[in-house]
């Protein structure tokens, strides 16, 4: 009979003191929410996997973000152009156009950016970059990002990150 008053006790007291047993961590949502433009596909549902801090677009949004960190808001778009997609990233200051893709090879990517299904902002200040020589992955290394990043993704396969480093728009690879 006593046996079992001890642990009742311990359960009122715990309750009088406002916890109801052990303490359970408490959940702390730090993912903001995102419009998921293709709920159908759960691949969508991981990217807080590799991102922390995201918002998802459709590819027929603009993106407005300080890219270069001179503070104003640039404007990204996803477009295509004589049958090749690509970027045009707009400078919120000088108004002057980067285009990336659109028949324009773009570091070690192509000219064509059609086989991007979504795409995204990150404001990471750490992302990856997988390390890949002679078309073989050879590891993969950290890199700090000082501007929101745009993220290119195709589904089950992966993709890469455009950042303003160094002066300019740059390819971080992020795909096997």
């Amino acid at each position: 009979m006593y046996k079992h008053a001890i642990p009742s006790f311990a359960l009122i007291l715990l309750n009088a003191c406002g916890q109801a047993g052990p303490s359970q961590p408490e959940k702390v949502e730090n993912k903001p929410e995102v419009a998921d433009p293709a709920p159908e596909n759960p691949e969508l549902k991981f990217l807080h996997y590799e991102f922390d801090n995201y918002q998802l677009f459709s590819l027929k949004d603009t993106i407005r973000e300080d890219f270069n960190g001179d503070g104003a808001a640039d404007e990204a778009v996803f477009t295509t152009r004589n049958d090749k997609a690509g970027i045009l990233i707009t400078d919120g200051k000088t108004r002057k156009t980067t285009q990336i893709g659109l028949g324009e090879p773009f570091e070690e990517m192509s000219d064509d950016f059609s086989w991007v299904d979504y795409w995204g902002v990150t404001k990471d200040s750490l992302t990856y970059e997988i390390i890949v020589e002679g078309s073989e992955v050879v590891g993969d290394t950290e890199v700090r990002l000082a501007h929101p990043a745009i993220f290119l993704r195709r589904y089950e396969v992966g993709g890469g990150l455009i950042a303003f480093r160094n002066g300019k728009f740059e390819w971080i690879h992020q795909a096997d």
